[in-house]
């Protein structure tokens, strides 16, 4: 996991048909879930899930906004003189 970007407590596992799902949520900031996780095995067809970390949210949000934010600023700049 990369802890810049990731949120280890939103770990989650989907495993079966869409109709009836089943899943798995691991908690991978408590000891003990990650020593019961050793005894997990991945299926195939199984779906892994990592939610990004609110921070990571939050810079991807800004990364979006700021270019037009810069743009405006810099047209106002220009137009000004």
């Amino acid at each position: 996991l990369d802890l810049t970007t990731a949120n280890p407590a939103r770990i989650f596992v989907f495993r079966g048909a869409y109709e009836k799902p089943k899943i798995y949520w691991l908690n991978a900031r408590s000891p003990l879930t990650m020593l019961l996780a050793n005894q997990f095995e991945l299926r195939p067809q199984d779906v892994v899930y990592v939610a990004t970390s609110p921070v990571s949210a939050w810079n991807r949000i800004v990364s979006q906004i700021l270019p037009t934010v810069e743009t405006l600023y810099e047209t106002k700049v220009l137009t000004n003189y």
